[in-house]
């Protein structure tokens, strides 16, 4: 299941009108059939109903190309899956000659009052690249990312082209905002681990609970924290596969798969710890919850006694015994809870 390179939905060719822009049917983003100088070559879908889409917009003649991403948000922040999609442009060949030439750093989208998107250049040359550029920001429940790359341009020019070409995307005024970003630094000190987690027994009413929350949770609307969240960067448990962790706390994480939104939340949601800690024995740890986060649905693992290593929590998701299910999109929302009365 947690295949980094892996998405959702294996890519599917967007139906996209000819010689015309492009609206996405949720955001209301609207993306020109012309980008950054070239028109629109193509478009996929990553996942179902417009959840997770880009677009291509290049000239092989001329040696470059624009790429626009728009997915939901369902968990991190701009920080994580800027991060992510940094690992995924530093992990390829094609850019193994390539050097970070500025950023990231924080920068204000056009239209945003706060500088909540983030963005880089890296420049060299490997024979058929001399620059590419990444920027990424949020609209709304919806993140935006950029991608240029360049046979021919300084990591200048393909700064102020990038920047050409977020201007050109037309974002609805009331999804304009953003928390003030910060690039994802390395964690000051190591996650303290207490032996190896377990599952705790089945309890169908904790079970219930959680889907739930997670179906409630689905359903509300983002809002911009009073203080924007700094996330930390805890350790590469396999290529594309990376745990992150807010600065300051040392009971929870996010390990991000691939870069397009995929992620498992390890924690105690704080809901269902208040209640259940008040009908808990006093001294009697609560367990550690385990959720995976899709495009269109979250999915709660058996709950662990203690917070599980990466190791562990990659053998707790694979093995594939989950306890909740829930649609987090569309008209049908879902809550499927799995009980049994056995262990």
């Amino acid at each position: 299941m947690l295949q980094a390179g892996s998405p959702a939905l294996a890519a599917e060719p967007l139906e996209l009108p000819e010689g015309e822009a492009w609206t996405h049917p949720h955001s209301g983003i609207t993306v020109p059939f012309e980008l950054g100088g070239y028109e629109r070559s193509g478009g996929h879908a990553y996942a179902s109903d417009f959840l997770d889409v880009g677009m291509a917009f290049d000239r092989p003649s001329r040696g470059e190309m624009v790429s626009v991403y728009i997915y939901r948000i369902t968990n991190g922040g701009v920080p994580v899956w800027f991060a992510q999609s940094r690992g995924a442009i530093e992990g390829r060949d094609i850019y193994n000659r390539l050097e970070l030439a500025n950023g990231p750093v924080a920068f204000a989208p056009p239209g945003y009052a706060e500088r909540s998107g983030l963005m880089a250049v890296w420049a060299g040359d490997n024979g058929s690249i001399t620059s590419t550029g990444l920027a990424l920001f949020a609209a709304g429940d919806w993140y935006v990312k950029i991608r240029v790359s360049s046979s021919r341009r300084s990591a200048a020019s393909t700064a102020i082209w990038m920047a050409e070409v977020a201007k050109s995307l037309v974002i609805p005024e009331a999804l304009r905002s953003g928390a003030q970003a910060a690039p994802v630094t390395d964690c000051e000190l190591p996650l303290a681990f207490t032996g190896t987690s377990r599952d705790v027994p089945h309890d169908n009413a904790r079970n219930a609970m959680i889907g739930m929350l997670l179906s409630a949770m689905g359903d509300a609307q983002p809002s911009q924290p009073a203080t924007p969240v700094r996330w930390c960067r805890e350790e590469q448990i396999a290529p594309m596969q990376v745990i992150y962790r807010p600065v300051g706390t040392d009971d929870r994480y996010l390990l991000a798969l691939g870069d397009n939104g995929r992620a498992v939340w390890v924690g105690q949601l704080p809901a269902v710890k208040d209640l259940m800690g008040s009908l808990a024995p006093a001294g009697e740890a609560l367990p550690y919850d385990v959720i995976y986060h899709q495009a269109d649905k979250s999915t709660a693992f058996r709950p662990q006694d203690r917070m599980p290593t990466p190791e562990r929590l990659v053998g707790v998701v694979d093995r594939g015994t989950p306890v909740a299910e829930v649609a987090t999109w569309g008209d049908e929302r879902h809550v499927k809870v799995f009980t049994t009365g056995e262990d």
